[in-house]
Formats: C-alpha cells, structure tokens, sequence
C-alpha cells in the first residue's frame, strides 16, 4: 500500500478481519505507518507490537510485555496502553547496557522501546482503542551494537552499511551474534502471542498479563 510518499506492505486476512504492516524503526516511522493503516478504514483496535529491551533485572529474551501504561521519554506523554501492569519507556535511541541504566534510574519503566507512544498517540487522536504487545530482545545487562546510526529517516534498518561497518569492527561481533539469536527467540515468543490474540479478538485478554517475566519463552 502507499501512503504519500511511503510504501508498505500490508498483510491482511478478511477472515480474522485484521491488517498487519511493518512500521519501522522509531516514532516518526510507527506514527506514518499507523496513519497509513487508517486509511484502510477505522479499526476497533490499534496495536503496537515489536520488541523491547529490559529496563529491570529479571526479564528475560522472549518474555511478553503488555504494559498498563506507555510514557514518552521526549515529551513526558502518558498513554494507557490496554495491559495489565507495568510502564514502557518510548525512547528516541537505541540504548545499550551503560544507558540502560541511566534510564532505569530515571525512571519507572519495566522496558523501552522505540515506536510505542507514537502510535497510542494516534489512537487517541482517532478514537481508536489501543494496546501494545512487546516481546523482549535484549535484556537489562545486554551489550548492543551502536544500531541507531543505521536507521534511515523513514525507519528502515540500512544492513548492507551496518554490515560494511561491522567487517572492520571485530568488537561488534559478539554483540551482532547474540542480538540475531535473541531477536529470533523474541520473534517467536511475539509472533505467537500474536496469533492468539488475532484469531480471539479478545486484545482485552492482555489485561491479564502480569509486568514481570515468564511468558511465552519457554
């Protein structure tokens, strides 16, 4: 589907009566692509699915997060998120196990991610109910890669220069190796729970989801 000047590929299933599109990287990316997917027409739900790195010790990679609220680390915006316990952090940047922990003492987030209150934000400009389902890919002591520099302005991950980059940084290759396998198992765990939801309609049933780890990872 095209939405001015972007393009997206929408998966959708007349049976289940549900859309799926992959927004990309960031608010700016989450908030255009939800744009683009009322353009489809006024859905009962909007959700905001993708992973989340851990804030607090204890969760672990494939855990399910379904926050109760979700607040913008830039404008300070709170958003109730459809969950059942547990805050989400929505950051402008890819934070690593040094930043990590600056974030987790300012603030009382379970997890943060990088798309999340940009799209409770456009529910609630459109009177759409919302919910945010995250499975997460790195946990609290997690070493990362510095990724956002590879993000292109409409979201998109640009992995032909950040593996160019990586070649001459051997340094980054651990990290690289356990991120791939990390986000996989989070893929898995989040791809699931996914299922469940769109096949029951019930997306009030992540009420019931605790803020802590154990969900869907084993």
């Amino acid at each position: 589907m095209k939405y001015g000047t972007h393009r997206y590929t929408a998966y959708e299933s007349p049976k289940l009566q549900a859309v799926a599109i992959f927004g990309g990287m960031g608010t700016e990316a989450a908030r255009t692509a939800s744009e683009a997917v009322l353009t489809l027409g006024k859905p009962e739900w909007l959700i905001s699915a993708g992973f989340a790195g851990a804030l607090k010790p204890g969760w672990k990679t494939g855990d399910l997060f379904a926050p109760r609220f979700i607040v913008d680390s830039a404008t300070g915006s709170k958003y109730s998120a459809g969950g059942g316990a547990g805050i989400l952090l929505t950051s402008h940047d890819v934070h690593g196990a040094s930043s990590k922990k600056m974030v987790a003492d300012s603030s009382d987030a379970e997890a943060v991610d990088m798309e999340g209150s940009a799209v409770a934000d456009v529910a609630l400009k459109h009177g759409v109910k919302f919910a945010a389902l995250k499975a997460i890919s790195d946990e609290y002591e997690a070493t990362l890669p510095p990724l956002v520099k590879f993000i292109r302005p409409n979201g998109k991950f640009s992995t032909i220069a950040f593996l160019a980059a990586a070649v001459t940084r051997p340094e980054w290759w651990g990290s690289i190796w356990a991120l791939s396998g990390n986000s996989a198992r989070a893929s898995k765990s989040l791809s699931r729970e996914l299922e469940s939801n769109i096949r029951s309609g019930d997306w009030e049933k992540l009420k019931g989801l605790g803020s802590r780890s154990g969900w869907g990872s084993h």
